[in-house]
């Protein structure tokens, strides 16, 4: 495993920051070593290596976009990541141009939310007590805060261009669902009682009305009962039978913030999880 040894900012205008993360302590002649072909014959030794460099790249640029995830809880999706660049041996090795995460309908046209100007968190906070959520970065999230991380870095992957409306409000139910549920049995009801709890320093408008109608809207969407845009069409929003907008795009964007909110309600408690008896206890 490489040690990080530097993460810091190489510049910045118009609102633009260049981030550097410096590896060392990677010994790529043992990675190699342990690369196999499918019918298990011996890979040559120069092919090794330059396989092995695309991997630890590969690998470099995963922890990259998770941390992409992880600090947009600080600007509710408006941090994109729009180029990155791996260099192994000053090679470069892997090149990703126009990746940009999704950016939060929720502060402009659909307005759920007041703009939260006493609820900054620094990144590195965020950075940090992500730490603590061992099951995340380990790949296998156990507790209800680290399945909830999970799916939103879902939503907040940085890799994956213009964010699906349809993926993103899906990965933001299952959040929700991971956080607040015990059982498959009333989801709705269980998120409406104890998302408010949660929440009760975020000025969500509308909460409870706004469940009850996208949880609505889910049912809807999973028994094919609304329009959908087809992938190859990703450029045009069609409007529902009542000319109103598309509902998807609208209930993506609530349901992200509502999961948005609730881990960062966690981070400001330095919470890695949460339980729900006689009230909502954070540990």
């Amino acid at each position: 495993m490489a040690r990080i040894v530097e993460r810091a900012g190489i510049g910045k205008a118009e609102g633009l920051l260049g981030l550097q993360m410096i590896c060392e302590d990677c010994d790529l002649t043992s990675l190699g070593a342990q690369i196999t072909s499918g019918d298990g014959k011996p890979v040559p030794a120069e092919d090794r290596i330059w396989m092995a460099r695309i991997f630890f790249a590969e690998e470099i640029q995963g922890w990259f976009r998770a941390m992409n995830a992880i600090w947009n809880t600080c600007y509710f999706g408006c941090l994109n990541a729009v180029h990155m660049m791996t260099y192994v041996d000053d090679d470069l090795v892997c090149s990703d141009i126009g990746a940009s995460s999704r950016i939060l309908g929720a502060f402009t046209e659909n307005n759920f939310l007041d703009v939260l100007e006493s609820s900054d968190i620094a990144p590195s906070t965020v950075l940090e007590w992500s730490l603590r959520c061992r099951g995340f970065w380990n790949g296998s999230a156990q507790s209800r805060v680290e399945k909830a991380v999970a799916c939103l870095t879902h939503c907040f992957e940085a890799a994956s261009g213009r964010q699906d409306t349809y993926s993103t409000l899906m990965w933001s139910l299952a959040g929700l669902e991971a956080l607040f549920c015990d059982s498959e049995a009333g989801i709705t009801y269980q998120i409406r009682r104890r998302a408010p709890l949660l929440l009760s320093d975020y000025p969500i408008r509308n909460l409870d009305k706004m469940l009850v109608k996208g949880y609505a809207f889910r049912s809807r969407l999973f028994h094919g009962d609304v329009r959908m845009v087809s992938a190859f069409r990703r450029d045009e929003y069609p409007s529902d039978d009542n000319g109103y907008e598309l509902e998807a795009e609208k209930y993506a964007d609530f349901f992200l913030a509502i999961l948005c909110c609730s881990i960062r309600a966690c981070i400001e408690r330095g919470s890695t999880e949460v339980t729900f008896s006689d009230g909502v206890n954070f540990s």
